[in-house]
């Protein structure tokens, strides 16, 4: 009696545009080893993977003008809350 081959003789992957050349992994070539050992059969595949390079100097320096922008506006909130309060009781002292 014959078995069909598991899910895990399989090289699974998904596509992100219909277009082979849009996607960032494309198969090249996939196929299986016959053996008669097992009911299990091997399997290889080879894949082309686009990958994005990203430049640590430039990302350093984003990441540091959000953080300055993020105090700044933090360290503006803070001084207007404290103003805020602290005019609170000017304004009962003066009652």
């Amino acid at each position: 009696m014959k078995r069909f081959p598991a899910y895990t003789d399989r090289i699974l992957f998904e596509s992100v545009h219909e277009l082979p050349q849009q996607n960032p992994m494309m198969n090249i070539y996939y196929g299986r080893v016959d053996f008669d050992l097992s009911d299990h059969k091997p399997i290889t595949g080879l894949f082309e993977a686009k990958i994005k390079v990203i430049d640590q100097a430039a990302r350093a320096a984003l990441i540091e003008e959000v953080r300055n922008e993020y105090l700044a506006g933090f360290q503006e909130s803070e001084n207007s809350r404290k103003t805020e309060f602290l005019s609170s009781f000017h304004s009962k002292s003066e009652l």
